[in-house]
């Protein structure tokens, strides 16, 4: 294994054979093009790919793009030197029109790829991370715009002049291999690190200590990103470059890093979209490593069934507009794309995965195109994932997988990069509408007003003592904090489901006082959620705040209350009745949280219990359809010496609290 030392003894400069002949010039050890991405009997099915339902409405979108909308995005990237946003636009874009003009290819788009491809070989760097002030790392632009440049060159690859195929080959080699080996290198030997940090351009996009992350990401799904844009160089550059077999070794060891960080269920840690992202970058390398080198079968190598049941399981039905739509803990919000189940069922076999590409995917990469196969069989899921506790203590309940069921899902568990403070906060979707939501975009940057988001106080959870769960203050970006809870009971009737979640570990760290805080659950499917919450302090008694959220994205949500025992949510489709018990005084009041001058309004209920040692409220929850059914009568409450009575709307039930958790008796 070379070092770090005997590594960049070699210099920033590509060993490329210079004055290599037409034939050769794409490695492969002198046997011409390497078809990385796709074989030429791949052509027809790809090309059919673009009108199938799935992925016609999105290239007929890209289709309609012009080559000089396209060309301006490059024009503007380098106008405002912002690699960040504008250049990554730019590269985006290169991969549609490369996309189209595989496809269907014209004298024009040809053209214009390869102008790109000369605007982006003239830059001296694809990424604004830095080691030692100025050694180029490789961390995820420089990664996806390397991805994107060599799918480019392999459509245009008959019209590339043997000198620009050089130039690219050494921006390959030095903007991307060499930065992305480095920056992998890092994550293995912090050590080692000098120091990372931005680009002299970019040094005020966020405020935060940079000293601690070779480890932070070398953990999370920012691994994956590196290591597959240095594994797809190192290919491209096989016979070219004398360094592609050490850069291939680096990739290798470090995707198999990457999957230690999926749990044994396939579930991971970021949630659903950043798992997605990880899986996509590692299969973007695993497809072409398969097919050029062959030395690993990588589908035995990871459990992609497993995936598949995490992903289906962070599934929350469909958006208004149509689209897939996820239980969007942490900073999650967007659905897979095709070409991750696409990759798994082209390995496995799977019908999961392709009901999985053809209803709960977004197309959006030229991967789908180039993964996707429309003639393989798909099946629904099984009632097994209409109720799933993760090894992470999230829990996914479901009543089917249409636009209109009901989806719920629970936030426990361990600390996550791209986390909040969302212990014990939850989900709940029906008749189309979130009545209870996550919010989405909270920002990345600590000095911006919609980092109020990732706090408690802006989630489905309780604050004690006007405070939440411990959160970082992002001096490190949105790296894990240290927060806990753990699930100490779940049950599973299938129609019934409950849980009990103590999170007081979240909130002791920044308030000694905490004795315990429990939240207990009871899914009573489709339309009825009971939430008991239990806070016990010591010494010094502190006021409790049940809060509950709902999605206000499009201005449409009210809330109401009476003030004292009841409160509404509504939204255009839906209405959510909240009655409230509680074994002391309690108000009820609505708010709204404050987010400068942010237009998204985020309006809440409040439930408040003045200072106690000892708090206990219970929250009945009710979904009723706008102009449909009638409303379910709300379940009957009933305080008892040792819990509470529910009766009534399919269930029958006691909850005893005076045990050390509560437990509920199912009365048949």
């Amino acid at each position: 294994m070379i070092n770090r030392r005997d590594f960049f003894k070699l210099g920033s400069a590509p060993v490329l054979a210079a004055g290599m002949p037409t034939a050769a010039r794409a490695g492969n050890g002198g046997k011409g093009q390497v078809e990385l991405f796709y074989t030429q009997a791949d052509l027809p099915r790809i090309r059919d790919n673009a009108r199938t339902p799935l992925l016609g409405p999105r290239y007929r979108q890209w289709s309609a793009e012009s080559v000089d909308e396209v060309l301006g995005l490059f024009q503007h990237a380098n106008r405002t030197r912002n690699i960040v946003t504008d250049l990554n636009n730019a590269v985006m874009g290169l991969g549609r029109m490369a996309t189209v003009q595989l496809v269907d290819p014209s004298s024009e788009r040809r053209d214009g790829i390869i102008k790109a491809l000369e605007m982006l070989v003239e830059r001296p760097a694809w990424d604004h991370f830095r080691e030692a002030g100025d050694k180029l790392l490789g961390i995820q632009r420089a990664s996806w715009a390397g991805t994107v440049v060599l799918f480019a060159r392999q459509v245009v690859y008959e019209d590339l002049s043997q000198e620009l195929d050089q130039r690219i080959l050494e921006s390959i080699a030095v903007k991307v291999c060499e930065a992305c080996y480095r920056t992998v290198y890092g994550m293995d030997n912090i050590d080692e690190v000098v120091g990372w940090g931005f680009d002299a351009e970019h040094e005020g996009f966020y405020d935060i200590d940079m000293s601690r992350w070779p480890m932070i990401i070398g953990a999370n799904n920012l691994r994956s990103s590196p290591s597959s844009g240095l594994g797809l160089g190192a290919l491209a550059l096989r016979g070219v470059d004398s360094r592609s077999e050490q850069w291939l070794e680096r990739t290798v060891e470090s995707f198999r890093r990457v999957f230690t960080l999926f749990k044994e269920d396939g579930s991971f840690f970021e949630a659903v979209s950043y798992g997605g992202y990880t899986l996509r970058r590692a299969f973007t390398f695993f497809e072409p490593h398969e097919r050029v080198d062959g030395s690993i079968d990588w589908a035995k190598e990871t459990d992609l069934d497993n995936y598949l049941d995490f992903i289906l399981a962070s599934h929350a039905g469909y958006t208004a507009e149509g689209e897939p739509d996820i239980f969007n803990f942490g900073d999650t919000f967007g659905a897979v794309h095709p070409c991750v189940p696409a990759y798994i069922g082209n390995k496995t076999g799977n019908p999961l995965a392709q009901f999985m590409a053809n209803h709960i995917s977004n197309p959006l990469f030229f991967m789908d195109f180039l993964w996707y196969r429309p003639e393989l069989p798909e099946k629904q899921p099984s009632p097994a994932l209409d109720n799933v506790h993760t090894r992470l203590d999230w829990i996914f309940c479901r009543t089917g997988w249409k636009k209109g069921d009901a989806y719920l899902g629970f936030r426990s568990g361990g600390p996550a990069n791209h986390e909040q403070a969302d212990r014990n906060s939850f989900i709940y979707k029906i008749h189309g509408e979130r009545l209870l939501n996550d919010p989405f975009r909270a920002d990345y940057d600590w000095r911006q007003p919609r980092w109020v988001l990732r706090l408690s106080e802006a989630h489905n959870t309780v604050l004690v003592g006007g405070k939440g769960q411990q959160y970082h203050r992002g001096e490190e970006g949105v790296n894990d904090g240290l927060s806990y809870a753990n699930v100490l009971r779940y049950e599973d009737f299938g129609h019934i489901v409950w849980w009990t979640s103590d999170a007081s570990a979240a909130y002791r760290i920044d308030n000694y006082h905490i004795f315990k805080v429990l939240r207990t659950l009871i899914f009573a499917k489709p339309d009825t959620v009971i939430i008991l919450d239990q806070v016990r302090l010591r010494y010094w008694p502190q006021a409790l705040d049940v809060r509950f959220h709902p999605d206000n994205r499009d201005d449409q949500a009210q809330v109401e209350t009476d003030g004292e025992h009841r409160f509404r949510i509504l939204r255009p489709k839906a209405i959510l009745d909240g009655r409230v018990y509680a074994r002391s005084a309690l108000s009820i009041r609505t708010a709204e949280l404050d987010v400068g001058n942010d237009p998204e309004r985020f309006p809440f209920v409040e439930l408040h219990s003045d200072k106690s040692l000892h708090h206990e409220v219970l929250t009945v929850l009710t979904a009723t359809q706008v102009n449909g059914s009638p409303q379910p009568a709300a379940p009957q409450v009933e305080p008892l010496t040792d819990g509470w009575r529910i009766h009534g709307n399919r269930l029958n039930a006691k909850l005893l609290t005076t045990r050390h958790e509560p437990q509920l008796q199912l009365i048949r």
